[in-house]
């Protein structure tokens, strides 16, 4: 019986030495993702933090947003959009645009997968002030720990 288990272990080693001497890689399979972004920070009472990354058509990225109990609203915007957002935090506008599918309100934990539809920068903004009339307003510091993986 142990002979069997060491002739299997052999053929285990002798199999993965194989592979490893040969550096076959399947040249098609898809790249690990890379973190773009690991950071947690504190989004004061009535400010918004946003993070900015430049992607291309077709790029596929997943981003994680947790608080630390206490609900935010997240949005996910073009540059274009992201200047209207700042406009109308600042006064000088009513609203904004932003993608439906990568944003939500009164969150305290959401991930979610986009293919990106066109080359642009793009902002995630954990927002923590009162605005939108129906989104979370903390009234106090909430601390935001974003990931960013494309």
């Amino acid at each position: 019986m142990k002979r069997k288990n060491m002739l299997a272990i052999g053929l285990v080693l002798l199999i993965s030495a194989t592979v490893f001497a040969c550096g076959c890689v399947d040249e098609n399979a898809p790249a690990a993702p890379t973190t773009v972004l690991d950071e947690t920070t504190t989004v004061y009472s009535d400010e918004y933090m946003s993070y900015s990354v430049r992607l291309d058509m077709g790029d596929t990225i997943t981003i994680s947003v947790t608080t630390d109990g206490s609900p935010i609203d997240l949005f996910l915007m073009n540059a274009q959009d992201f200047d209207e957002f700042e406009n109308m935090q600042t006064g000088y506008g009513e609203a904004f645009t932003y993608y439906v599918a990568g944003s939500a309100l009164n969150v305290v934990s959401k991930t979610y997968t986009l293919t990106v539809p066109e080359s642009n920068t793009y902002y995630i903004v954990a927002d923590n002030t009162e605005t939108p009339d129906d989104g979370a307003y903390a009234g106090y510091d909430v601390n935001v720990h974003v990931v960013i993986t494309g």
